[in-house]
């Protein structure tokens, strides 16, 4: 009796620590900032346009997370 009360201790234990490393490993994972898009200017006021001019802008933007950032589509305003 005294063996399977001991093997039984033996099995919580033991789920126990694994339960704990998983645990950890989900923390770990959670501190690995994902993408973040951050513009340097995320407004252009182009003003008075004539019609059939061409006007040109260029946003400056960066990833300020530790993943990589893709751009899959970019729409015109």
């Amino acid at each position: 009796m005294k063996k399977i009360i001991f093997l039984i201790h033996i099995f919580i234990l033991l789920n126990i620590f694994c339960s704990i490393d998983t645990v950890f490993a989900e923390t770990e994972a959670t501190k690995i900032k994902p993408p973040a898009i951050v513009f340097d200017n995320p407004v252009f006021k182009a003003g008075h346009i004539t019609q059939g001019k061409e006007i040109q802008h260029t946003f400056t933007l960066f990833n300020k997370g530790k993943k990589p950032l893709l751009i899959n589509r970019i729409k015109p305003g």
